[in-house]
């Protein structure tokens, strides 16, 4: 009698007692009830209505089950019911682990899994070989770590009983190809010899060894087998069909084939759009939808070389060459563009011309309403058709012009749009601010620029104009790189949206570079003064103390109050004993179901009253130079920040003329600070 132990690391754990060599373990089987004495709780996913087990004990002899239910990585075990309290399927997750172990040193041989997802792709193994749905090797304890989710209807563990070894391993698996295949043949015990036959034959100790991997052109039956002395283990049998797909010359020819037909194209054709697994492309015989992975990516205009293949298939009534051609699929055919020819145009159309018989087609359809919530878009006469997000998410509700693909659902024609055009343009930040989150607009004034931080493949830009603020969000292949005082001219197109209560533009086009500066003038409040709806607004806070600084969280204070700062701008922060004066952003963060207001410093300057400054060092710029002349400052130091609060240089007067220092700095703002005074200037 033997004993097996399969557990996921403190989360489930099987224990099973056997005489035979296969032990199976099934999910469906309705005699595997919770035990009498068991203590059931459940929790129920409020998305799907299915209840998971948790804490449950299963029973059903030979088998024991426990199960602990895990709402992020690790074991879901679903239960059928809560008046049949059995396990019905187990699905695991990333992260979770497996171990089989024989307590007597039994050596399991083979662990085959009937579900889905148990792949050498999903599963790694301590020892042996993982194939698709199975484990084989040679060891009285696995240790099996799941990179993916996996689910288990059944499992069958096979141990080494009656001199039986683990059988050998055909990789790849057996089907039809459209390619050579380059053949293994893995042995998963630790000694023994494999023997392998071409020709259908059983093979023998007498038959060809493995030795390395075979190259199948032709039609051909494998068979192999392991054998370690007098021990052999089964034949593994493997039929591999080399077929030639059915070559076609252009689309047209393409199309007029049956379904299921596997067409290889001896011409190239151009591509039109690609997004994830849809790649749109034309000939001068028509158009087409490849569908499934090319393992290429390729622009409009792109030449896509002749020899690529594919499966012709209809789905739902939509005509698409399927990438994943027989047993072997792989995306060898598909090749690099390796030429380029004028970017392809859309077909100017019309609302009725979105027929099943013009499916694939490229349009540009203008003046039309988007009705967000029934994903449908309509025209002046009242003509609409459905839309889909596949290729570009569903904007708000309003007047554009589209760009996109006619498709076919359900034998239904539907539009597939890759590009929204908005009719819509505003005069200011406020207007912006008003629409509808998720309108996309243009932007027709100015803004000027007053803090800005920056991640690895963003900017993060506070904007203002004289009517509010907002936060443009840009990757930085679309945006140029602003700098605080910068005016971003008008014109630029953007998406608002709401993050965590903070509206904010989105997939911004046509953002030109800066061609002014603007002095800064942000709006003089107490603290106890800013509130939630002045998200977004720039906002200066006089006598202020910092305190509480941790990482880049702090706490700022005046006379009326305190609140919250978040350092995101990474501004180098004076003497805590300092009384600063902060610019800041409003911006609100996000703790469970309430909103935190908060500042984002995006300059501090040790000042007093700055519009009062007493008798001290007078402080000049030079126009068009560069150039900060300070005089009378004698040996003091000097000390100049940027508009971010970032120390910029720190200099001492000395040598012939030390009444008057000549600093050289960047175009920007600057706070000058020399005896305890400070000046702001505007350095062109």
């Amino acid at each position: 009698m033997k004993r097996f132990l399969f557990s996921i690391v403190s989360l489930v754990a099987f224990v099973i007692v056997a005489n035979a060599a296969d032990i199976v373990f099934d999910m469906s089987d309705p005699n595997q009830y919770v035990s009498d004495d068991a203590k059931v709780t459940y929790a129920t996913s409020a998305s799907t209505g299915v209840k998971y087990a948790s804490g449950t004990v299963f029973t059903s002899t030979p088998i024991s089950f426990t199960a602990e239910y895990s709402s992020g990585n690790g074991v879901q075990a679903f239960t059928q019911s809560a008046s049949k309290n059995y396990v019905k399927q187990l699905r695991v997750y990333k992260d979770a682990k497996f171990t089989v172990e024989t307590s007597d040193g039994t050596s399991i041989v083979k662990i085959a899994v009937s579900g889905s997802g148990f792949t050498a792709s999903n599963v790694t193994a301590s020892t042996g070989t993982m194939s698709s749905g199975a484990w084989s090797g040679s060891a009285s304890k696995v240790e099996l770590t799941f990179k993916g989710t996996v689910q288990i209807n059944t499992m069958t563990v096979t141990t080494a009983e009656g001199g039986v070894i683990a059988d050998p391993v055909i990789s790849p698996k057996a089907g039809t190809y459209y390619e050579p295949v380059e053949l293994t043949i893995t042995n998963p015990n630790s000694t023994g010899k494999v023997y392998y036959t071409l020709d259908g034959t059983e093979p023998t100790a007498a038959s060809t060894e493995y030795a390395e991997a075979l190259n199948i052109t032709t039609n051909t039956t494998v068979k192999a087998v392991v054998i370690d002395g007098e021990k052999t283990s089964q034949v593994v049998s493997a039929e591999y069909v080399i077929a030639e797909p059915q070559e076609v010359a252009n689309i047209a020819a393409y199309l007029a084939v049956a379904d299921g037909t596997v067409v290889k194209f001896t011409n190239p054709v151009t591509a039109v759009f690609q997004k994830g697994s849809n790649l749109y492309v034309t000939d001068d015989t028509g158009v087409a939808l490849i569908y499934g992975s090319t393992g290429q990516t390729y622009e409009n205009g792109d030449i896509v070389p002749a020899g690529f293949y594919g499966t012709k298939t209809t789905y739902k009534g939509l005509v698409e060459l399927s990438t994943a051609a027989g047993a072997g699929y792989s995306t060898a055919s598909f090749q690099a563009a390796t030429d380029k020819t004028t970017a392809v145009t859309p077909i100017v159309a019309t609302v009725p011309d979105v027929t099943v018989a013009n499916a694939n087609k490229y349009f540009f359809i203008a003046d039309i309403t988007l009705d967000a919530t029934n994903k449908k878009i309509v025209d002046a006469s009242g003509n609409e058709v459905a839309i889909y997000s596949t290729l570009a998410a569903i904007p708000a509700d309003g007047e554009y012009d589209v760009y996109g693909f006619v498709s076919v659902f359900n034998e239904n024609p539907q539009f597939l749009p890759t590009e929204y055009v908005s009719k819509l343009s505003v005069d200011n930040i406020a207007a912006f601010r008003d629409l509808e989150v998720g309108s996309i607009a243009k932007l027709n004034n100015p803004v000027t620029v007053v803090g800005v931080y920056e991640t690895t493949n963003n900017y993060n830009y506070f904007v203002t104009d004289e009517t509010a603020g907002i936060t443009i969000y840009a990757l930085k292949s679309d945006c140029p790189a602003y700098k605080v005082g910068d005016v971003i001219p008008g014109g630029f197109k953007g998406k608002l949206n709401d993050y965590n209560g903070n509206l904010q533009i989105e997939s911004v086009e046509n953002m030109q570079e800066s061609t002014a500066t603007a002095e800064l003038n942000p709006a003089v409040y107490a603290i106890e003064e800013i509130s939630a709806d002045m998200a977004g607004s720039f906002v200066r806070i006089k006598e202020v103390t910092l305190s509480d600084v941790n990482n880049r969280n702090l706490t700022i204070s005046d006379a009326t109050g305190s609140m919250p700062a978040w350092n995101r701008c990474d501004i180098t922060l004076p003497e805590l004993t300092s009384t600063v004066t902060v610019d800041g952003v409003v911006n609100l963060y996000k703790s469970g179901e309430e909103y935190i207001v908060r500042i984002i410093p995006v300059a501090i300057a040790v000042t007093s009253d700055e519009e009062e400054i007493p008798v001290g060092p007078k402080v000049e710029v030079i126009p068009g130079t560069g150039e900060i002349i300070v005089s009378g400052a004698g040996d003091e130091p000097i000390e100049v920040y940027d508009c971010y609060g970032r120390r910029a240089t720190t200099v001492k007067g000395s040598g012939d003329t030390p009444d008057r220092i000549v600093i050289k700095v960047d175009k920007g703002i600057y706070i000058v600070v020399a005896e305890s005074e400070s000046e702001k200037v505007k350095v062109d």
